[in-house]
């Protein structure tokens, strides 16, 4: 278990989960709010430990290892479960469609609907801190696989995060830093690249994870948010559009 202080009597854990996966507890005081709970035992010990009591569950996506333990949590704390517009999800109390920020146990959340890895996938940014949860949208150095959307979809939704302060800390749903870092590299080596590999070899030998990064440097070495620079798009295809290479270099990444 990995935290860190984010405002007065604000602390947001980071658990590790599954074979790769993360939850997120946001905690204000004794109150707790998790994101993603793929799995229970880890959320329970934690509550227990911190004596915390679980008010709500974001959900970004319907996908099991992001809700499976959902239901157990709902059931023995009554906490609400607030959840992408997808009747899949069929825990969720409140489904949320549109983009109108709203406050829970004292934290403001502007949801943003960002569809391409699923049909309905929302990521979470906490205003007043400046903390992404981005689901899988977008990870450190990558982005999702395109399970039920289209490459114009994704890269639409990758475009929404823009309208976001750079120094915004972002926490995906999973850790895949070195692996993207690596694909990274094979598009365009260069010196930041090779730096920021040897930083997250450091960050996962010695603490086990590689987050968060920010949105400055998801802008600056993410091949998925620099297919619009057109040097960098011209290393993936000539005369094509920035959608095309964003295609293109999904499917690249795919078979990487």
């Amino acid at each position: 278990m990995h935290s860190f202080e984010f405002g007065i009597n604000k602390t947001l854990y980071i658990l590790k989960a599954l074979a790769d996966n993360y939850i997120y507890v946001l905690t204000n005081k004794e109150s707790a709010i998790v994101i993603d709970p793929g799995e229970t035992s880890v959320v329970f010990s934690l509550l227990k430990e911190k004596n915390l009591q679980l008010k709500a569950i974001f959900l970004t996506h319907f996908h099991e290892d992001h809700i499976a333990g959902a239901k157990d949590l709902k059931e023995k704390t009554g906490c609400k479960v607030f959840a992408a517009d997808d009747k899949r999800i069929k825990i969720a109390d409140s489904y949320i469609s549109n983009e109108k920020e709203f406050t829970v146990e004292g934290l403001t959340f502007v949801p943003l609907q960002t569809p391409g890895h699923t049909k309905e996938h929302l990521v979470f940014f906490e205003k007043e801190h400046k903390l992404l949860f981005s689901g899988d949208l977008l990870f450190s150095l990558g982005c999702g696989r395109l399970f039920e959307g289209t490459p114009q979809q994704m890269y639409t939704s990758l475009a929404k995060l823009n309208i976001l302060p750079e120094d915004t800390k972002v926490f995906p749903g999973h850790e895949y830093t070195l692996q993207n870092a690596r694909f990274a590299k094979s598009i365009e080596s260069s010196e930041k690249i090779d730096a920021k590999i040897d930083q997250v070899e450091k960050n996962l030998s010695k603490n086990g994870i590689a987050i968060p990064s920010t949105l400055k440097e998801e802008r600056m070495l993410n091949p998925f948010l620099r297919v619009d620079d057109p040097s960098f798009k011209a290393r993936v295809g000539k005369n094509i559009s920035a959608i095309e290479a964003f295609a293109k270099l999904r499917s690249l990444k795919d078979q990487f």
